[in-house]
């Protein structure tokens, strides 16, 4: 099968390959900054939100959850409906949607509004982010870790940037509403840029049916299997501190939107390091292990940031929790590498679908937690599902070797 260029790789191509553009990622970076910055929005701009449209705090998860909702709608489109579009085509469909869904979102003036709205700008968000990682890890055979944590530390870059940025704006006075607009110009940037994106177009890639399901099953089901209930526990761990860290630090420590937002960032700037530097750590002690010590200390940085006395102390553990979450989901998520050809795609995308499931129930629950107990308790709902991660990045290592 013709590929591109694998700079990755340590040995030739098995195949001849495709002339090597230029810069082969660039779009896929440019997607997962602007995923990055859309992801983390709605948390920071939260309080704002609350305030302006007079919502409950339990009502401001079902906003997220139409988000996330909203993703997993795109990610079906990608796969059973869009399936046969070229590359470019693909990637600007998911901005277009993305900055109509943000115009959109802009003027809505009630809860149904917002949610409605936000599930359009998800389904864009969930071509946005799962495409990138559906191009590498089928394009990209050999040592599949490397660019899909580049990759992704600039999507921890866009979500580094944006709660600072946000939080800075609300304290200047700047409307939530003309900040969404600012984010829906920054989509109709990257979306003019696409169409003249250096893309290959995946071999074969078609809409899913029955028998690429059966054929990917069949492969290695209880790896699949474990991959998928890996990442709806780590992303919905880590949705926690995505839509919840900023309106905790205002909810307990009485900061303002700008410091608020700036947890967030300090969460992220942990990620960030850790994704851009990790990979070092993946060859050395294996993926199961290096997930297994970051889910440990994921869990103990979870419980140190909601249950601290003092707001420094919140931080410090927001940014060792950031430290340890860095490189569980591009590893975990690396396993799709394992699968043959461009199925390899249906997994990684099956595993994001996962994200979108995990993102929606574990912020939600938070809402209600707070509301019935408190706010601190709420927050370490996330070690839940950190443990769970460890479980199953080891049963689905053994399979994988198996």
């Amino acid at each position: 099968m013709t590929r591109p260029d694998d700079p990755t790789a340590s040995g030739a191509p098995t195949a001849p390959a495709l002339p090597a553009p230029r810069s082969p990622l660039l779009a896929m970076y440019l997607a997962a900054g602007l995923s990055g910055m859309m992801m983390i929005s709605y948390g920071p701009m939260l309080d704002a939100i609350v305030a302006d449209v007079h919502m409950e705090r339990a009502q401001a998860g079902i906003v997220s959850l139409t988000f996330f909702l909203g993703m997993n709608i795109g990610i079906f489109l990608l796969n059973f409906v869009i399936g046969g579009l070229k590359s470019r085509r693909t990637m600007a469909l998911g901005a277009a949607m993305q900055f109509v869904g943000l115009l959109l979102f802009s003027r809505a003036t009630s809860l149904a509004g917002l949610s409605l709205t936000y599930l359009l700008t998800g389904a864009g968000y969930g071509i946005l982010i799962v495409y990138p990682g559906v191009y590498i890890s089928s394009l990209f055979k050999e040592n599949t870790e490397r660019p899909m944590t580049f990759t992704f530390g600039f999507f921890a870059a866009g979500v580094t940037l944006t709660p600072a940025l946000i939080g800075w704006g609300l304290d200047a006075g700047v409307s939530w509403r003309h900040l969404v607009l600012l984010e829906a110009a920054i989509t109709l940037a990257v979306l003019l840029f696409f169409p003249f994106a250096t893309l290959h177009d995946i071999p074969d890639r078609a809409n899913l049916n029955r028998t690429e399901i059966q054929r990917t099953w069949r492969h290695n089901a209880r790896l699949w299997v474990a991959m998928f209930g890996a990442v709806m526990f780590y992303v919905g761990a880590e949705g926690i501190f995505n839509v919840w860290l900023a309106k905790f630090q205002i909810d307990v420590f009485a900061r303002s939107p700008m410091r608020a937002a700036l947890s967030v960032t300090i969460f992220w700037i942990g990620l960030t390091i850790g994704r851009l530097a990790g990979a070092h750590f993946v060859g050395r002690l294996g993926p199961h292990r290096v997930i297994a010590v970051s889910g440990v200390v994921m869990g103990a940085a979870t419980v140190g940031t909601a249950l601290s006395e003092g707001a420094f102390a919140s931080d410090v553990y927001a940014l060792l929790a950031g430290l340890a979450a860095s490189i569980i989901f591009p590893v975990a998520t690396a396993y799709s590498g394992r699968f043959p050809d461009w199925l390899s795609g249906v997994v990684y995308s099956s595993c994001v679908f996962a994200a979108g499931i995990g993102n929606m129930f574990f912020p939600y629950l938070v809402g209600y937690v707070a509301d019935w107990t408190n706010f601190r308790w709420a927050m370490t709902v996330g070690v839940v599902p950190i443990v769970g991660v460890i479980v199953l990045t080891w049963i689905g290592h053994r399979a994988a070797e198996g």
